[in-house]
């Protein structure tokens, strides 16, 4: 342990406060989630149809919970546009949280 030490803590919560760090783009992200999980509640709901689908080379990973979609895109240079995800329910879905937008860095 770090004998309860701020100074040696994992997660030293002033860095968001620097603007001239890209810390604060992490923790505007993880607000983010946490208002999803607050609204939707999809933590404590079993995965659905789409439970995780993974794809080696394009480094994906999408699921389905709580009616909405989930994909993680891990490649480290290739992006993927207008990507297929297979899902028990046809229609439109929109998107509701993306690491791409601006206030995510």
């Amino acid at each position: 342990g770090n004998n309860e030490s701020y100074q040696h803590a994992r997660r030293q919560w002033n860095l968001v406060d620097d603007q001239n760090l890209v810390y604060k783009f992490m923790n505007e992200f993880d607000m983010a989630m946490n208002l999803l999980e607050e609204k939707h509640g999809w933590l404590n709901i079993a995965m659905g149809f789409a439970a995780e689908r993974y794809h080696e080379e394009d480094k994906t990973i999408s699921f389905e919970r709580a009616g909405l979609v989930f994909c993680f895109n891990f490649h480290p240079s290739k992006s993927h546009t207008d990507y297929k995800v297979g899902l028990n329910q046809a229609g439109e879905y929109r998107i509701v949280l993306d690491s791409d937008w601006p206030e995510f860095g």
